[in-house]
């Protein structure tokens, strides 16, 4: 880690996940989503994105999870912070 690729990457993925916890869906549920469930908002934020397999990675891992930066996870829940 550490190449500035995956930092932006990483930063991306932040950003993705922050428009699926801020999207009207996972607002109306009281602004949480569980890790299991993530998957069909986080491809449509990025379906038309050239990095979605790795944003898709990055952001299905715990350590990247529980950055925690904007948002918390517990429990496999996320939700904005």
């Amino acid at each position: 880690a550490g190449a500035p690729a995956d930092e932006k990457l990483i930063e991306e993925a932040k950003s993705v996940l922050i428009q699926v916890l801020y999207s009207d869906a996972v607002q109306e549920a009281g602004g949480s989503i569980a890790k299991n469930k993530l998957v069909p908002p986080v491809l449509s934020v990025i379906k038309d994105n050239p990095n979605k397999k790795k944003l898709t990675e990055i952001i299905f891992k715990d350590d990247f999870l529980t950055l925690q930066d904007g948002w918390t996870y517990e429990k496999g829940v996320i939700s904005v912070a």
